[in-house]
């Protein structure tokens, strides 16, 4: 159902659109419009109501169900010969758009707006971010991998998220950036990390959980320091580290010895961006792997990629580990059990988790489990 919904909110934002502007999903139920050619502002508030009110117009009919949607918007500027990154003006958006949920929805928000201090200046990020680590407001969310064919949970992905005094939960991609420049990235990994193991030994202690390492942990001097200190946070934990398939070659150049700790540590990889790019046969069997992750443009398009699929799940079965993919249309379902996917994570998986309601699915779960017939 959720995917025919999606499929019509699709048809009014390119109906409130013109020809020349570019609409793309996410994941999820988050889409993103770029308008063409940059706008003044008045212009492209205009477009922005234009899309809340083709979407919140009517309701949506899907099979017997009336459905009410409404949109929260965020709106961001780039200006003219300005440089700036589209991870930036994503993430200004995505900030936007968070400010319109905490008005109620169903509104536009310009990034930053008339509000200094929102995550709008540069200047002011390090104080708003000192203040989240000190406060716990640095925090885990959980996003479900399932089993593909009985949707059984498989393992947690770790996500980091912002608990924002006046913003609601942001997910990282709105302070990345920021968190880089003011130098509190790391500081913000280990505050979810910690956050994510404590929660999730409480939940489920028996789900492997998927912790992602950037490359630049990975080039850290003392890496190996880092995957000991991980392991002491939940010594009993299944901690597998998530590392793309580029990374997977820092770790080559770093020697035995990391090699040696992961395993001696009991940590293994998840290996994500599978199929994107050839990795040395013999250094993929050297490793500790625990599954590989397939990369998403492969599953964005599975009818013109059915034979990479075929050939990236065919290695991981020869090296007996699962192959998951992020998938967000549940029709593709099938086709990729056939091509050897086995688990899934993304919008068909179900939606991110925060610890408490990690516990109480995790409670649901175990109370609707059959329990097992008594022996005579």
């Amino acid at each position: 159902m959720g995917d025919r919904l999606l499929q019509q909110v699709t048809a009014r934002i390119q109906s409130a659109v013109r020809p020349a502007d570019t609409v793309a999903r996410l994941g999820g139920d988050e889409f993103v419009v770029i308008v063409h050619p940059p706008e003044e502002r008045s212009a492209a508030m205009a477009v922005a109501e234009r899309i809340r009110d083709q979407i919140g117009m009517l309701d949506y009919m899907v099979g017997d169900h009336r459905i009410r949607v409404t949109a929260s918007i965020g709106l961001t500027l780039s200006q003219p010969g300005a440089a700036v990154e589209p991870d930036a003006l994503l993430a200004a958006a995505d900030r936007g758009m968070y400010r319109a949920k905490r008005s109620g929805g169903n509104c536009v928000r310009v990034a930053g707006g008339d509000r200094p201090g929102i995550l709008g200046h540069a200047e002011d990020m390090s104080d708003q971010l000192a203040r989240a680590l000190a406060e716990g407001q640095v925090v885990a969310a959980f996003e479900p991998v399932v089993d593909i064919e009985t949707q059984e949970l498989c393992a947690l992905q770790v996500l980091a998220r912002w608990e924002h005094p006046e913003l609601g939960r942001l997910p990282a991609r709105s302070f990345a950036e920021e968190a880089l420049v003011t130098g509190y990235a790391d500081l913000i990994w280990w505050a979810a990390t910690r956050h994510a193991l404590r929660a999730a030994a409480v939940a489920h202690p028996d789900v492997p959980i998927h912790v992602t390492l950037a490359t630049s942990q990975l080039r850290d001097d003392d890496v190996v320091g880092r995957l000991r200190a991980l392991r002491d946070l939940a010594p009993d934990a299944d901690v597998l580290l998530r590392v793309d398939a580029h990374s997977v070659l820092e770790i080559t150049t770093m020697g035995q010895e990391v090699i040696d700790v992961l395993g001696g540590e009991g940590l293994r990889l998840v290996l994500s961006g599978h199929g994107r790019r050839g990795l040395p046969l013999g250094l993929l069997a050297s490793l500790p792997l625990a599954a590989v992750e397939l990369d998403p443009s492969l599953v964005q398009d599975v009818a013109d990629n059915p034979k990479a699929i075929a050939l990236a799940t065919r290695l991981a079965t020869t090296l007996d580990v699962p192959c998951i993919a992020q998938v967000d249309d549940a029709a593709e379902l099938p086709r990729l059990a056939v091509l050897g996917v086995t688990s899934v994570s993304g919008w068909v998986a179900g939606s991110e988790w925060d610890a408490d309601e990690l516990a109480a699915e995790m409670a649901a779960r175990r109370a609707t489990r059959p329990r097992p017939s008594p022996s005579r």
